[in-house]
């Protein structure tokens, strides 16, 4: 069980090469450390001939006594890019995913599923019915949806009288998911006795249905399908085929920096990409434009260079990047690097979101805005750029605003366009992008009202 909990809150993303001379692995950077140091267990061979410590044997559904599954609730986190794509995709369906579901009813178990979904992954699945039912013609049993978070309608174990395997509220409506809100975990595993992880795919992130739950139930097992993606990472390290590539993206350069040196040892390719490759092109004399530069990660940077260049490792990044001009958001150029800097790609607006860890604590609603953010972008917007703000919770939007106020030197100031159709507590009424998140949405449709300003930096300040 215990593995089984770290390996849930790993930074982890794979990519698998199918070429005969390749052999890469894609981490987040600080991956590969915290499974040296945390995890692994036992030595093998590998990163071209050099001892490493080998994945954990995990406790698995394949392993877990049969008999022990007859008449247990049984909650499965499966991963609703697999199971509720379109059908027709190019992407290769992945039988392991419904053979852990099949598996537990065929054994006894009382099923119970749970994941988060989103018109993205298929634009005729939204609402829990619809998901109930196409689940149901995959597995060939009758899905029931039911409401036992939200409402606590129904316990688990009398919602089967309903239908052969349950599915609770699509996680995507609840903030104590994303939180991992210990709170809402209970609730969440409620009446279950055993966890099944079967959300490989986002096992990094730190959620109450990967992580929380995981509390409160006398059994966690990885799911066939988890199991099966945990056996390509293994025989990814242990192969001796060269070249050995890390592709490395995401940020925080600095938290970081001792697992890409770890990395820069033992691989003969480094491949950067998204805001990792900025720091990596500045480290490299390269031009890039300053907003996306990391501060204080020049030392660590210049330093990953130097032992990649003494292993005489290849380091790979982006020259050219899709940029969307945000007077025609839905043209996208190529540009290359260096003619970011002449600011071709018209970028002339920023977001600025304040995202909670719990809102549960008012303290920590005011904890990821902070001076240095707002003085940055007061100092980096250019002329009539402007910032977003925007949340459900009017405190939190007063005070976003007063921050940006306080800390914006003068340089922004609130827009009151004809065009923007103002509340008599001088808040935007609608979006002004047109384009609405996922939480914007959930918000509206239970009638809830979004608190929205927008922001404009002058173009008599200097």
């Amino acid at each position: 069980m215990g593995h089984l909990v770290n390996l849930l809150q790993l930074q982890t993303t794979l990519f698998f090469s199918n070429s005969p001379t390749c052999s890469s692995i894609a981490l987040k950077p600080h991956t590969f450390e915290y499974l040296k140091a945390n995890v692994l267990t036992s030595k093998c061979k590998a990163f071209g001939g050099g001892e490493m410590d080998a994945l954990p044997h995990l406790q698995t559904l394949r392993k877990f006594p049969r008999e022990e599954l007859v008449a247990k609730v049984v909650l499965v986190r499966f991963d609703s890019t697999l199971l509720l794509r379109e059908q027709g995709e190019e992407h290769r369906f992945q039988p392991s995913a419904l053979f852990t579901i099949k598996y537990l009813h065929q054994s006894g178990a009382k099923v119970v599923l749970v994941s988060d979904w989103s018109v993205k992954t298929n634009p005729r699945l939204f609402v829990a019915q619809s998901v109930a039912e196409f689940l149901s013609s995959l597995l060939e049993y009758k899905v029931v949806p039911v409401q036992c978070i939200s409402q606590n309608v129904v316990s688990k174990r009398e919602g089967f009288e309903k239908g052969d395997i349950l599915l609770l509220e699509n996680l995507s409506e609840f903030r104590g998911e994303v939180a991992n809100c210990s709170k809402f975990s209970q609730a969440l595993s409620s009446g279950v006795d055993i966890f099944v992880n079967d959300y490989f795919s986002r096992s990094h992130k730190i959620l109450a249905s990967t992580c929380g739950v995981a509390r409160f139930c006398y059994a966690n097992l990885a799911g066939f399908h988890f199991e099966e993606s945990l056996s390509q990472l293994r025989r990814t390290t242990e192969s001796n085929t060269k070249p050995h590539v890390a592709i490395i993206g995401g940020g925080n350069l600095f938290d970081k920096a001792a697992a890409l040196h770890s990395l820069a040892s033992r691989c003969d390719g480094l491949v950067f990409v998204g805001m990792m490759s900025f720091q990596i092109m500045h480290a490299l004399g390269l031009p890039v434009p300053l907003n996306l530069v990391e501060h204080g990660v020049l030392k660590e940077a210049l330093d990953l260079v130097q032992v990649a260049h003494i292993r005489n490792v290849q380091i790979l990044y982006p020259r050219d990047f899709w940029c969307k001009n945000d007077h025609l958001p839905k043209q996208l150029e190529i540009f290359h690097a260096h003619r970011i800097l002449d600011g071709e790609p018209a970028f002339v607006s920023y977001v600025a979101t304040c995202p909670n860890p719990d809102f549960n604590e008012p303290d920590h609603r005011w904890s990821m805005l902070q001076r240095s953010l707002v003085e940055a972008v007061a100092d980096l917007l250019t002329a009539n750029g402007k910032v977003f703000l925007q949340s459900d919770i009017e405190a939190v939007s007063l005070r976003m605003k007063e921050q940006f106020q306080r800390y914006g030197k003068g340089k922004l100031t609130a827009v009151h366009e004809q065009s923007f159709a103002i509340t008599n507590r001088g808040w935007l009424k609608d979006n002004p992008f047109g384009v609405r998140s996922d939480w914007e949405q959930h918000v509206l449709a239970r009638g809830d009202p979004m608190y929205r300003l927008m922001l404009c930096k002058s173009t008599t300040t200097e």
